[in-house]
């Protein structure tokens, strides 16, 4: 299911590029490479690690509390009791996956002013799959700037 919704999200977005690029003669196109910025920028790896360490902690306190009560409960309770957590692992990354993205949003707005940019599209995009491993995929981007550096620098 997810992977039919990134499919289309991945169609559209290209769908939208090929658009602004076929309607204006003066249409430039910058691209990011979403995997250096991830590396680069200390802002982001601060929210991702403060994200990482809750998630831990939320993750453990849970884990804890399910190893006490499976004694006691049957499997289906249990099997509730499982989602339930996951439910609540899924609550703690929220508000970090939002700062995050408002957070390179707003960057990514500020350079495509700067640069007098119509869009700016990622040359690879990092996600997670239904079992929480990275999975990478990539966009062909031909003749668009790349403004990787720029985005860095805003976000030291």
């Amino acid at each position: 299911m997810k992977l039919k919704k990134k499919s289309i999200c991945a169609l559209l977005m290209a769908f939208a590029v090929a658009i602004l690029v076929s309607g204006c003669s003066d249409t430039r196109i910058g691209y990011i490479d979403t995997e250096r910025v991830m590396k680069e920028s200390p802002q982001i790896q601060n929210i991702v690690k403060t994200a990482e360490d809750a998630y831990a902690q939320k993750n453990k306190e849970i884990s804890e509390k399910l190893d006490q009560d499976k004694a006691s409960m049957s499997e289906e309770d249990f099997q509730k009791a499982a989602m339930q957590a996951r439910t609540e692992l899924a609550a703690v990354q929220a508000p970090y996956s939002s700062q995050l993205k408002t957070l390179v949003d707003t960057a990514m707005a500020d350079v495509a002013k700067e640069k007098k940019l119509s869009a700016i599209v990622e040359k690879n995009h990092m996600s997670s799959n239904q079992f929480g491993q990275a999975q990478k995929s990539e966009f062909v981007v031909q003749g668009g700037i790349d403004v990787t550096d720029d985005l860095v620098q805003k976000l030291q």
